[in-house]
């Protein structure tokens, strides 16, 4: 594809969609864009109840009340029907792909018998989905309700304490991915090179990976980050957005972070009084999830407790945190003691402090 001697390969779009592309010898391609896809349909033979792609398993029990403890007690459980009809792009040496946009490799693969070698600006291999519908599911929690009643006996005062377990139970739903059987495939005998500018999304299976581009390295010295990249998988890098302001994003496949309330939702209150009004809405370094994973290891390492709070989840430890944060922060500055969100307390902050509190400080992170 010339045009007086000029090579325009790299404006090309190539859409092989449940096809396949094969050589004896070597593959060479060279495009804007290689959309390597497959033909996705639903292996269930009578599609009457309406759920496209899956069956659902209904009220799932999956625990009993356990003391202190909030857990799910059943719940709707989808089983993916979803097949995909895949594509391939195979060679029995070397596969090189260069593409100065996006590679997106959904349910097929691309498979080398020596070396796979890809450039691009952003690669995406990942495994064929739909959502499912809002599924049932119930919470219970159980906890030690205690009080005390007091009176006269044998002519002298006293006191007795009383104890009853109490349990609680509500309801809520979820939306979830069911997944094809059929996952997104790189694969190489012998080396797999992948280098790109802006992102990797790796949602299934990278084979004998040499290298993880650059999105990787760009975080290096930030250890959560690096912590966050080797969780098997549990989280990928974001690029913050005004939707989606934070860095560490956990997959969606394995948590449902709408059930989650942190920092982003409740800088959102109309109450919360110590942010900086020229930066209304902070990026953190993590989603929701991400940060009640930190701060129950913060809670874990600091008190050796699983709860700060008797009888308190995860979201309700926040919300009162994030109350309490708000009530320091007006005591402090009423004293005349300088407190500023993203700034590290200082010694006078910290032993004024009545109360637990939360707090955030700035880190400057390079993202490309």
């Amino acid at each position: 594809n010339s045009n007086n001697g000029t090579n325009n390969n790299l404006n090309l779009v190539i859409n092989n969609k449940s096809g396949v592309i094969k050589s004896d010898n070597n593959i060479t391609i060279n495009a804007k864009t290689l959309n390597n896809t497959a033909y996705h349909y639903d292996t269930k033979l009578d599609d009457s109840d309406g759920y496209y792609g899956y069956d659902v398993n209904e009220k799932v029990v999956k625990s009993d009340y356990v003391m202190d403890q909030t857990l799910v007690l059943e719940q709707d459980e989808q089983i993916s029907t979803l097949g995909s009809k895949s594509s391939f792009i195979s060679a029995l040496k070397d596969i090189t792909i260069n593409v100065s946009d996006e590679l997106f490799n959904s349910s097929s693969v691309i498979s080398a018998k020596q070396n796979l070698s890809i450039t691009a600006n952003k690669v995406t291999n990942e495994t064929d989905s739909v959502s499912t519908h809002e599924m049932y599911r119930l919470w219970g929690k159980k906890w030690v309700r205690s009080w005390k009643t007091c009176g006269w006996h044998n002519w002298s005062w006293g006191c007795t304490t009383h104890y009853e377990d109490k349990t609680n139970s509500w309801s809520d739903t979820r939306s979830e991915l069911a997944y094809s059987k059929n996952k997104g495939t790189l694969s190489a005998a012998q080396n797999l090179t992948i280098n790109a500018n802006e992102s990797i999304t790796n949602g299934e299976t990278i084979q004998n990976n040499e290298f993880l581009g650059q999105i990787a390295t760009n975080f290096q010295d930030n250890r959560a980050v690096t912590e966050a990249i080797a969780t098997n998988g549990q989280f990928k890098i974001n690029k913050p957005t005004q939707v989606q302001p934070y860095l560490i994003e956990t997959r969606s496949e394995f948590v449902d972070i709408t059930q989650f309330k942190a920092s982003q939702y409740l800088f959102a209150r109309p109450n919360i009084r110590f942010l900086d009004p020229a930066m209304p809405n902070p990026i953190t370094l993590g989603d929701a999830y991400w940060e009640h994973q930190q701060l129950q290891k913060q809670i874990n390492e600091q008190t050796k407790k699983a709860q700060l709070y008797a009888n308190f989840d995860m979201n309700a430890t926040f919300d009162r945190l994030f109350n309490q944060s708000n009530e320091e922060y007006e005591k402090l500055t009423d004293q005349g003691v300088e407190i500023t969100l993203g700034v590290s307390l200082s010694k006078a902050a910290i032993k004024a402090l009545t109360q637990d509190i939360i707090w955030y400080e700035n880190e400057e992170s390079a993202i490309v």
